[in-house]
């Protein structure tokens, strides 16, 4: 927690929040108390030091406050005469406020205000008698710090993912100078319009993304997906994070991405003496455990010995030959290879492989076996233990690296390495799904979706990027790019759908604007008629607004919140939650109103 550390020292009272003001904290000083829990100065004891043993930084507003009392004027019924009173109250040696001519009145309030927080774990306040004053009482005193530090920056965002009509957004999640130590909301803006030099107003006239996710712990990274963008066009974006109390962060980095023009699903048509090149990289050469995943189409006229799918070579064509290496051995067969210990040890499975259809291949090897899988079912699986074998060499889609006459005829989509054994299960789960290129465990991932050019691009964070024949110029190596008819379900076309879809269930929406000033627009959903309640409640878990309480009727509703309490009182700035609760379902959604 940064903005306040929360050192507390023992012997000290544990933070508590106050409920009439859930924006600040009182923090009892470290002093040693009376019997009566009063702290005395008089002429024998003339000052006293309270110490507050916790972090603040510089930006959030402290105050100290005091009661005390006159004793003199406290025992009047006793025979004491009060004649005068002051007392000052130090920083260190800097005065900060005294009061003077106490003679009347049980427990007056003192406050002052710290002109700058210290940036040591410890404040040192100092209570003084001044001029020969009375003997004067204080209970128990106090700071109050108001949290006015707003959640760092975001510096890192960028555009992860360039997809058809959407954008994938990515950043690291901030911290928070605040009383919590988190940031609380994000609020994300994008437009066609390139950054002006007034930013402020480029905000204000920029798009508000919905749903935006809320903020992971500091460090962790948070991403959101644009969709129903505009195609081929170029969007440019901001991101501000907002505490609990409304203290907005600096604007993020600007982060700048280009639409596709067309919704291609697209994929690479060889001829027989085609193929991709990828140069070496790190990523191509997973340490204990290994799995290749391909969707291919095998061309019924092929005649060749060996059409490869990827083949990644030993240096030379000696023991053990290839690195790894799939794909069909002729229009029936299927070979598959792993190195591991320097052995030459394929499956060669016989009869396996239907020609003119879309076949999909994954070959696996978990440390202790290697396991070959076609259309997600088993087909082969043997014991071999050791290390795989790793070497500095490219590799090639389509070809054989080593061999210049073994080539593939027909299709190939979807190729994916992962550093790790999956399992039959995750095979058949995600085999016809389109990835999104940050999934754990992948180590490169081409789609083929780029559609034209020279280029293929890995869409992991590994950039495994090749090209096409062989040179990075046109050649008569060359693949060509087809729209492809592969099984698989586009990442785009899955996430338009989860983002419109209404699950069976009563569900409530992020409100919108998020965060409001004046007002705000809930929708919420039900399956079928039922009851609901949509109630709001503030940080400290008080209902402070019921919204609806009764039957709807099946379908969406939209309803306005004016930020007002059940009495019509303005509430302040700051977070609220508003919560749906009906007989299936029960949500709950983080509003944030502005001043």
């Amino acid at each position: 927690m940064r903005g306040m550390k929360a050192l507390i020292s023992a012997g000290m009272v544990i933070i508590t929040i106050s409920a009439s003001q859930a924006n600040t904290i009182y923090l009892p000083g470290e002093y040693q108390l009376s019997a009566s829990d009063i702290i005395v100065l008089d002429s024998a004891n003339s000052e006293r030091t309270i110490s507050y043993n916790i972090d603040l930084l510089v930006g959030d507003q402290i105050e100290f406050y005091v009661r005390y009392v006159n004793l003199n004027a406290l025992n009047t019924p006793f025979g004491d005469t009060a004649v005068y009173g002051e007392f000052a109250v130090f920083h260190n040696d800097d005065l900060l406020g005294n009061v003077i001519d106490i003679t009347s009145g049980i427990f007056n309030e003192f406050s002052v205000l710290l002109p700058e927080a210290p940036q040591s774990d410890t404040i040192h306040l100092r209570l003084s008698l001044q001029n020969d004053s009375d003997p004067l009482a204080f209970y128990r005193p106090w700071l109050r710090v108001t949290d006015s530090m707003p959640p760092s920056g975001v510096h890192d965002l960028a555009v992860t993912m360039e997809l058809f009509a959407g954008l994938k957004l990515q950043w690291t999640a901030p911290g928070d100078d605040s009383l919590w130590g988190t940031a609380a909301l994000y609020e994300i803006r994008y437009s066609t319009d390139s950054l002006s030099s007034d930013t402020t107003l480029w905000w204000q006239e920029a798009i508000q993304a919905p749903d935006p996710p809320y903020p992971s712990a500091e460090g962790d990274t948070d991403s959101l997906y644009l969709v129903d963008l505009d195609t081929s066009t170029t969007y440019y974006c901001l991101l501000v994070a907002y505490d609990e109390l409304g203290n907005r962060s600096p604007f993020s980095n600007l982060a700048v991405g280009t639409t596709s023009r067309s919704n291609v699903n697209a994929c690479l048509r060889y001829d027989g003496d085609q193929f991709v090149e990828i140069p070496f990289n790190t990523s191509l050469n997973p340490d204990s455990q290994l799995t290749i995943e391909a969707w291919f189409y095998l061309d019924g006229s092929y005649t060749w010995n060996h059409a490869t799918i990827i083949d990644k070579p030993a240096p030379t064509h000696d023991m053990p030959y290839y690195q790894y290496d799939l794909g069909p051995a002729n229009r029936t067969d299927f070979f598959a290879q792993i190195a591991v210990d320097g052995r030459y040890n394929p499956f060669e499975e016989y009869g396996v492989v239907e020609p003119d259809v879309w076949t999909h291949a994954a070959l696996v090897y978990t440390g202790t076996d290697r396991i070959l899988y076609l259309n997600g079912t088993l087909i082969d699986s043997v014991a071999d233990s050791g290390q795989l074998d790793n070497y500095e060499t490219s590799a090639r889609i389509g070809a054989l690296r080593n061999l210049q006459d073994w080539f593939f005829k027909g299709l190939i989509d979807e190729l994916r390495i992962w550093s790790l054994a999956r399992s039959q299960s995750q095979i058949l789960e995600d085999m016809h799904r389109q990835l999104a290129g940050d999934e754990p465990g992948l180590a490169a991932y081409w789609n083929f979706n780029e559609g034209s050019g020279q280029s293929v691009y890995d869409l992991t964070s590994s950039h495994a990027n090749g090209y096409l024949g062989s040179t990075a110029e046109p050649d008569e190596n060359d693949p060509v790019w087809v729209m492809s008819t592969a099984p698989i379900d586009t990442l785009i076309d899955r996430i338009s759908e989860d983002v419109r879809t209404i699950p069976p269930r009563a569900f409530l929406k992020q409100n919108y604007p998020n965060p409001f000033n004046s007002a705000t627009r809930l929708a919420f959903y039900l399956p079928q008629s039922a009851p609901l309640k949509l109630e709001v409640y503030d940080m400290l878990g008080r209902k402070v607004r019921k919204l609806v309480d009764d039957n709807f009727a099946a379908g969406q509703h939209n309803i306005t919140w004016d930020g007002r309490s059940d009495t019509g009182e303005l509430l302040p700035s700051g977070i609220y939650f508003c919560h749906l609760k009906s007989s299936d379902n029960e949500e709950t959604r983080r509003l944030l109103k502005l001043k």
